[in-house]
């Protein structure tokens, strides 16, 4: 009995260290937003370019390299190559950390992002974590599903750690849903960034903060929902370029129509949408398409089809939204 009670014990104290877990409480998570959201104005938090910029392992036995390798190819030309040690457990995880001997503050810029590429293991499944900790030993994580054999990029929504600004340590975990052994872990990282977000669906929170202010109209967000309060004359712009899987810089080749889903709260009777891209990066007005908008009836969807616009051509890179015939709130969806 004593000895199967040491045992549950020792089980207890390693599902412990393998939690992310604060005595006492448990705190928030990040939020795994990698398919609909990028970042904008970033600070690189680890390039790997020249050095593996101070990153350990709390693996014993773990390997960390710089690989240039074109297979390595993510950002830059190269990148942190992992390789763990075998025969430990495939569902256990595996870490990388970097301690910081003064606090970073990613307060003004939280969100976090770094691409992964893992190897096949035992299970089907694999997660990468992301936890935080701070000077009073305070931790914060979010995980993501992810793809074996695959370069993806992960993106968390870390708005809720209580300590953005007392940042003394960064993990990045990998595991596999698997309990049997896992042999050849290769882990590749790059490109590890902070940011703020650029969230056309403005679900984040701060992702109106993307919304450029042209004339003098205020700008607020409630429950997924930007509220504009325009006059005459007034627009907001968007700048778009280098967004995450080019979600909202497509090629507009290929991609040539621009949908706004929104209630129109005012006397404009119609929506003109003015767009530039990496080939002419400035606002011109042979550059627009205006489209009738109804009055207060609910949800409309406004679509702007750019194919017979000579100046559609490359990646989408700006949208100026002006309302035009009046003033009032619309309010964006």
């Amino acid at each position: 009995m004593r000895k199967n009670f040491l045992y549950i014990i020792l089980f207890l104290i390693l599902e412990m260290g393998n939690s992310c877990l604060l005595t006492g409480s448990t705190l928030p998570s990040g939020i795994n937003v990698s398919n609909r959201c990028s970042l904008v104005e970033k600070v690189v938090l680890a390039s790997w370019e020249d050095s593996i910029e101070g990153f350990l392992s709390l693996d014993a036995g773990a390997e960390l390299n710089l690989n240039n390798s074109l297979q390595s190819y993510y950002e830059g030309e190269s990148c942190l190559e992992i390789i763990f040690p075998d025969g430990i457990s495939a569902d256990l995880w595996r870490t990388v950390y970097k301690n910081y001997t003064d606090p970073i503050d990613l307060s003004e810029t939280p969100m976090m992002q770094y691409g992964i590429l893992i190897s096949e293991g035992p299970g089907r499944g694999c997660h990468t974590r992301l936890t935080l900790r701070s000077s009073d030993g305070k931790q914060f994580c979010g995980e993501a599903d992810i793809i074996p054999t695959l370069w993806q990029s992960v993106i968390f929504d870390i708005h809720e750690c209580p300590f953005l600004n007392d940042i003394v340590s960064i993990e990045i975990s990998v595991n596999n849903d698997s309990h049997h052994l896992w042999s050849g872990v290769r882990c590749m990282v790059d490109g590890f960034s902070a940011g703020k977000p650029l969230d056309l669906d403005f679900e984040i929170p701060d992702s109106e903060a993307v919304l450029r202010k042209i004339g003098d109209p205020d700008i607020y967000r409630s429950k997924g929902i930007v509220s504009v309060d325009f006059k005459d004359g007034d627009a907001i712009e968007i700048e778009t370029v280098g967004s995450h899987n080019n979600m909202y810089s497509p090629l507009l080749e290929q991609r040539n129509t621009v949908m706004i889903a929104l209630e129109n709260y005012s006397s404009a009777d119609s929506l003109r949408l003015y767009f530039a891209t990496d080939n002419n990066r400035d606002i011109m007005p042979g550059n627009s398409k205006t489209v009738a908008m109804a009055g207060s009836s609910g949800l409309q969807l406004i679509k702007f089809n750019l194919s017979d616009k000579s100046g559609a051509k490359g990646r989408l890179s700006k949208i100026r939204i002006e309302p035009v015939g009046g003033c009032g709130t619309l309010n964006i969806d």
